[in-house]
């Protein structure tokens, strides 16, 4: 069991409870249970449930909050089922069920499978944070059973989120390189551990060796800029410069922006209303080198009042160019 997030955006947090030996129509199936949270605290009866319909599949295994993977504001689930078997037996797959102001869709908005018999993909699933900053969030899946060289050696699988939802192909893996060393048994975000700005992920081998048998290994992995490489996807034209989304949008309150600049400048950096009417200063004429810099407004308005919800445009301009990003504020 674990925190959903918020799934339907209401301002409280929901929780998620996995059953993976459930049966309704097909034995051991398994079972995810979602409870709303409210002002009187959990629901007693579940806002929503969902089955793998398939026998021995241990579905819930593993369920744990997605982040929120299409930038859509509201908060989404992942769920393991490491036995699931759809052309390779028990190479497992893991669902991510996407939240709205309804809650949690009823059919999965993303699958992945390992295409690897026994490889117990999705035995552990979680956020990983947003490792490339991007605004969106993302989810790491293990595979403790996982062969590539080793047998049984493990992987970890990172997902990126888009506007679109998850990536159907991984963004970043890695394995433990020693047979039966589990790794991918334990996977979650490690949060930001180098105050980099960017999430980084813990993955635990429980069966690893170095030194004494079976000992483990925990291993974190920093997250970085720009795409699955790692590497800031490069400006479209170095001369000039670009707003990228960072953070979600919609946004409560607070959101951000990335501004990436090709050339050194003097910059500023406005938030202007529908109406083009300025609302809020962010970098007033100021000197900025080449870089990537997120910019954050708090959501007040320049006389430090709470800026009503609605639709917002950060408007940069650097030595005569200009850039403008919509952004949304919600109750």
């Amino acid at each position: 069991m674990a925190t959903a997030g918020d799934v339907n955006w209401d301002g409280y947090s929901d929780v998620i409870v996995g059953a993976p030996f459930y049966y309704n129509g097909q034995t051991d199936e398994g079972r995810v249970y979602v409870y709303h949270g409210s002002g009187a605290g959990l629901s007693a009866a579940p806002g929503w449930t969902a089955e793998s319909d398939q026998a021995d599949a241990g579905f819930g295994l593993s369920v744990a909050t997605a982040g929120d993977v299409n930038g859509d504001g509201y908060g989404d689930v992942v769920v393991g089922a490491p036995y699931y078997a759809n052309g390779q037996t028990d190479e497992g797959r893991a669902c991510v069920y996407h939240g709205s102001a309804a809650g949690l869709s009823t059919a999965p908005g993303w699958t992945a499978e390992s295409d690897q018999a026994d490889a117990g993909f999705g035995f552990s699933a979680a956020t990983a944070g947003d490792v490339n900053a991007d605004g969106y969030g993302d989810v790491i899946v293990g595979a403790p059973y996982y062969d590539n060289g080793q047998s049984n050696e493990g992987r970890a699988c990172v997902y990126h989120g888009s506007a679109a939802g998850l990536s159907a192909a991984p963004g970043w893996t890695a394995e433990s390189e020693q047979p039966d060393a589990g790794f991918g048994l334990s996977v979650a975000t490690a949060g930001d551990a180098n105050d980099d700005g960017y999430s980084d992920m813990i993955v635990g081998a429980l069966d690893y060796d170095n030194g004494e048998s079976d000992e483990g290994r925990a291993c974190v992995y920093h997250g970085s800029a720009g795409s699955p490489s790692g590497v800031e996807p490069p400006l479209d034209d170095p001369a000039l410069f670009e707003l990228r989304a960072a953070g979600p949008n919609p946004a409560r309150q607070a959101c951000s922006v990335r501004l990436v600049l090709g050339h050194p400048g003097r910059l500023r950096v406005e938030v202007l209303d529908a109406s083009g009417r300025r609302v809020a200063d962010l970098v007033e004429d100021e000197f900025y080198p080449v870089g990537s810099y997120v910019l954050t407004w708090d959501g007040r308005t320049r006389s430090g009042e709470r800026a009503a919800a609605g639709v917002y445009l950060v408007h940069a301009r650097v030595d005569g160019e200009a850039r403008v990003r919509k952004r949304v504020i919600v109750p």
